[in-house]
């Protein structure tokens, strides 16, 4: 069973809605027109055979009659890829299909006609695990999963998506470090990174560590700052951006493999700070949030936000200065070129 959960704010609450129509996890999820419309992810065939597989399947629920529908499928089995809304417009990209093969296409869901359209534009290198949102009129990937050749690795390269002129773009703007799982959301018309995971070899051996960081990216300079991190390090998180407030729901750690943070963090863009919030009701993984309006407008979300909570701080303000570039290797555009020739 994979119920819906309900969050309020102002109750600091949960409560359950319905249950998804089919078993489902590492699917994305988008609000748009009052309705949750959910995309991908894996499929259990059985619960005795665990082989997972990912879906073209996808789902629209109605909020207020509390309706299920069924949509076209994608043109691409995926999961763990990006969902974004753009212009009104849901957009998906990348992930890992049925046969564990990374994907570089970009579809676009027409509402009106119901049927996704694969684009002709695509990812200079297929990856997974990234960041991905709509900032500024344009689409968004940063992090993420690539294969070079035979072997995969964490990216710190940003790609951008112009839907007037339909072409992706390398952005200088790479993150400071290469780094997967991480998140990407708008909030207040700035773009932040949070969390990630990040991995190196020993050896042969593979380490992995999850970061705390919250990145904001300043339009005007073009470049990453450090924001207050996390009060915990967290990678594979999701997200909901309201009024100012981010807010970081669950989340895994390296070093805790089998261990779900169950707790809901704020982070306040306007004072720099993070707050604890409530529980969720029950251990889930590999889930995906939405922000859906309430049926009545709230109060005051920042004053809501004060009056409870745990307010966090670091001791030391983080700086605010552009973030230095990789010292690791990440794979630059002669890697994708070569590989691209290699296909």
């Amino acid at each position: 069973m994979c119920p819906i959960l309900s969050y309020s704010i102002k109750g600091n609450s949960w409560s359950p809605r319905k249950t998804l129509p089919v078993h489902r996890y590492g699917h994305k999820a988008v609000f748009l027109d009052g309705c949750i419309y959910i995309i991908g992810g894996f499929e259990n065939f059985s619960p005795v055979n665990l082989e997972k597989a990912s879906s073209r399947c996808c789902f629209w629920f109605e909020v207020s009659s509390g309706k299920w529908g069924i949509m076209a499928p994608l043109n691409k089995t995926r999961a763990h890829h990006g969902l974004a809304v753009l212009d009104n417009t849901i957009y998906a990209i990348g992930g890992v299909d049925s046969n564990n093969k990374l994907l570089g296409c970009l579809e676009r869901y027409d509402k009106e006609k119901d049927e996704w359209t694969k684009l002709s534009a695509e990812l200079y290198s297929p990856r997974m695990a990234m960041g991905f949102c709509s900032h500024k009129r344009q689409l968004w990937v940063a992090g993420g999963i690539v294969q070079i050749g035979r072997r995969t690795c964490s990216t710190a390269y940003v790609e951008v998506y112009n839907p007037e002129t339909e072409r992706w773009a390398f952005a200088v703007n790479f993150l400071p470090s290469p780094r997967s799982c991480l998140t990407l959301v708008e909030c207040g018309g700035t773009m932040y990174a949070v969390g990630g995971l990040l991995s190196h070899r020993c050896g042969r051996k593979r380490i992995f560590t999850t970061v705390e960081d919250t990145l904001a990216f300043v339009d005007e300079r073009k470049t990453w700052v450090h924001r207050a991190p996390m009060p915990n390090a967290r990678h594979t998180t999701v997200a909901a951006a309201h009024d100012g407030v981010i807010f970081i729901i669950g989340g895994r750690q390296a070093e805790r493999p089998d261990y779900h943070f169950d707790n809901i963090l704020a982070y306040d863009t306007k004072l720099d700070k993070w707050m604890t919030l409530g529980n969720l009701p029950t251990n889930v993984t590999d889930y995906h949030c939405v922000l859906a309006p309430p049926e009545k407008p709230s109060d005051n979300l920042r004053e809501l936000l004060t009056s409870r909570g745990d307010h966090r701080s670091p001791t030391k303000m983080a700086d605010r200065f552009p973030v230095a570039a990789p010292d690791v290797k990440s794979y630059s555009q002669g890697d994708i070129a070569v590989q691209q020739q290699n296909k």
